[in-house]
């Protein structure tokens, strides 16, 4: 009893004295971050559609005024997709999209046709 008493306050005074703190799911306070910039430009109004996750569930917005630009801070991933996707208009579109200052991918479509950009990080 006593030995078992003694292992117990060793394990208590060993994790108290090296600042052990909870590495399991829901402690994020090391997950890296990047800082995305999505954007289209051209003339008219549009839908945009972006995302940046692992499993992409896109964000829709329908009648931007273009140029449209949207900044967001998302939470790295093993491997992230980043896209965004703007309707048809009447004159060419241009989509781009720039990671932590990086400009990572830019199309052109010509008009009356949708544009896609995306990238895999």
């Amino acid at each position: 009893m006593r030995r078992l008493l003694f292992l117990a306050f060793t394990l208590v005074v060993v994790v108290s004295v090296s600042g052990c703190r909870h590495l399991g799911p829901g402690n994020d306070s090391g997950a890296k971050t990047s800082t995305v910039v999505y954007s289209v430009t051209g003339s008219g109004v549009t839908t945009v559609s972006y995302a940046a996750t692992a499993t992409p569930a896109l964000t829709r917005r329908t009648d931007v005024s273009l140029p449209f630009a949207v900044t967001v801070t998302t939470r790295d991933h093993s491997e992230t997709k980043y896209q965004v996707i703007a309707s048809a208009s009447q004159g060419p579109l241009t989509c781009t999209i720039t990671v932590n200052h990086v400009r990572v991918v830019r199309m052109t479509a010509p008009a009356g046709h949708p544009v896609r950009c995306s990238f895999v990080k």
